[in-house]
This record gives C-alpha cells, sequence and structure tokens, in this order.
C-alpha cells in the first residue's frame, strides 16, 4: 500500500470527523412567540426581555396592545424572562409631566422672540377646538393607555422567577403573570 496515498485517506478522514463535531456542537436557533397576561388579562405594552443563564446574548421584544409578542431569532439555551412596563407609567403630573424637586411642577419656560415655527403666524385663522400638538406629549398619553402597573421582581434580573428552556425551532411560550 502507497503511505502517501493513506496518509491522505487519513487526513481527509479526520478532517471530516472535525466538520462533522463542529457542526454538532453548534446551538440550534429559532423563535418564540406568546402572549404575556397580568392575572389572566393581556398586557396592553411593555417589554420581553431573554436574559442568558450562559453569558450569551439577551433579546428583547416589544409587547403588542394584544398581549402578543414574538422573538425572531433566540438561540437554543435557558434563559432568565423579564417583563417590563415601568416605561409606559405616565408622569406624576400627567402625560409628559415633569416633577422637580419637592414634588412641585416645573414652571413652563418663558417665551421670547418669534413663535416656535410649528405653531400658525399669530394672524391665521385656525378652525375651531385646534390645538397644536407635541408629540412626545401624544407619545406619553398613548403610552399611559396601554401601563399595568405589575410586580417590580418580573423586571429585574436577579428578581423574577420566570425561566425558559429554549430548544430551536418555532416555540410558543405564554407568560401569565401573578
Amino acid at each position: 500500500m502507497n503511505p502517501s496515498l493513506s496518509l491522505a485517506r487519513l487526513s481527509a478522514a479526520l478532517l471530516l470527523a472535525g466538520v462533522v463535531g463542529f457542526a454538532g456542537c453548534a446551538r440550534p436557533v429559532g423563535d418564540v412567540s406568546g402572549k404575556v397576561t397580568y392575572n389572566g388579562k393581556p398586557l396592553k405594552g411593555g417589554s420581553v426581555t431573554f436574559i442568558s443563564d450562559e453569558g450569551r446574548h439577551s433579546v428583547s421584544a416589544s409587547i403588542n396592545e394584544d398581549g402578543t409578542y414574538k422573538v425572531p431569532t433566540l438561540t437554543g439555551g435557558t434563559y432568565k424572562v423579564c417583563v417590563d412596563t415601568s416605561y409606559l407609567k405616565p408622569a406624576p403630573n400627567g402625560p409628559g409631566g415633569y416633577v422637580g424637586s419637592g414634588g412641585k411642577s416645573a414652571p413652563p419656560p418663558a417665551t421670547k422672540g418669534p413663535p416656535p415655527k410649528s405653531a400658525p403666524p399669530p394672524d391665521a385663522v385656525v378652525p375651531e377646538g385646534y390645538k397644536p400638538s407635541n408629540p412626545a406629549e401624544a407619545q406619553a398619553a398613548a403610552n399611559a393607555k396601554k401601563y399595568v402597573q405589575i410586580p417590580d421582581q418580573y423586571k429585574e434580573p436577579d428578581k423574577t422567577t420566570l425561566s425558559y428552556k429554549f430548544e430551536g425551532g418555532s416555540q410558543t411560550y405564554d407568560i401569565d403573570l401573578k
């Protein structure tokens, strides 16, 4: 038998074994979706975060108005699961309000000079009931409608009792908070 031919076959076999072995070590990937409820009622907003117990990437998804969420790409492994709605909470003085030290509202800023470019000119005829809008206030008001207070433990990775083992493919994980 030719020794160089045996060495070539041995090298090819080792290379093939290495490729097969490496492919066997790859973690499965897929998506996970579900519905988030609190005391049986769907949350209308917030976020769900999967935090890897193995130090891998964390992944978050928004909660839709019907309580559903979807994480399009998740790697197989075990995860702590956090749910947070606190950022939707209305400000103490209403949507977009500001409370300074001492619990008193900040005075509105003094205006000098010409009106802001978004306001109509002073002599313009505006439709009855017209009110200028503030996109930040509109978003804060929309968030306030979605806010549901849930126990703080669910938003803290070191306090959450929620965990999930993801094994790849397309999976459903419904989350019922109490």
